[in-house]
């Protein structure tokens, strides 16, 4: 029996072409291998230059709203103190007007008769008016306290050297003028106070009418407190 063998020529008609070798394609550099900085989306950079500058101008508002707001607060509370200081020297005004028309008078209105000691016309007067709210009325003769009404002030007595200066006030000294006002310290703040002083015969008078606001500087300081916990939340 013969047998045949395939022969490379006999193959040939049957095995495939051999392909020409491709060229790689690059690959992707790595991380960290000098690959270029990725750009950012068109837009981004002046999207953060816009969201960077309203920041500030946000910023800048809330400080100058909450200056402006301090500044309000100030202003309105040192206002509603000078009003009240205002009211406190016109009330002291209108009392001592009511004992100089008394003065002026020289008579007692209920009977018509002569006034002629000083003592008559302190007890005239404190008989006819009462203390208002925080007020306080004292009659001085002769360098000495001669009546008082503290029924509706803050403070159930006076500084000692306040009470030595008006009764100083009630001796007669030449030059001195026969009215005077002015203020002066207390534990619940400052007191304000109008002095006029008469002469009948030979004895000297001084009233005095004091008033001590303490019950409105609390409403103000008060209200001041409450403005600043709203502007605090």
């Amino acid at each position: 029996m013969t047998s045949y063998t395939d022969t490379p020529e006999a193959q040939g008609d049957e095995a495939a072409p051999e392909r020409p070798p491709q060229p790689h394609a690059p690959s992707a550099p790595g991380p960290g291998r000098g690959a270029p900085p990725e750009k950012p989306p068109e837009g981004q950079d002046w999207y953060r230059a816009f969201r960077s500058v309203r920041t500030r101008i946000l910023a800048s508002y809330v400080v100058l709203l909450a200056l402006a707001a301090l500044l309000a607060m100030f202003g309105v509370r040192q206002l509603l103190f000078s009003q009240l200081e205002e009211r406190v020297k016109n009330s002291l005004a209108q009392e001592v007007e009511e004992f100089e028309q008394l003065v002026a008078l020289g008579e007692d209105p209920r009977t018509g008769e002569r006034i002629t000691e000083v003592e008559t016309l302190i007890e005239l007067y404190l008989d006819r008016n009462v203390a208002s709210l925080e007020e306080a009325l004292l009659g001085f003769v002769d360098g000495k306290l001669y009546r008082s009404e503290f029924s509706e002030f803050p403070l159930d007595r006076l500084p000692a050297e306040r009470l030595a200066d008006w009764e100083a006030r009630s001796v007669v000294e030449p030059g001195e003028p026969e009215s005077a006002t002015g203020s002066f310290g207390t534990r619940l703040g400052t007191a304000y106070f109008r002095a006029r002083r008469t002469v009948i015969g030979d004895s000297t008078g001084v009233l005095v009418v004091t008033i001590l606001p303490h019950a409105e500087r609390e409403d103000i300081n008060d209200l001041d407190r409450v403005v600043r916990d709203l502007y605090a939340r």
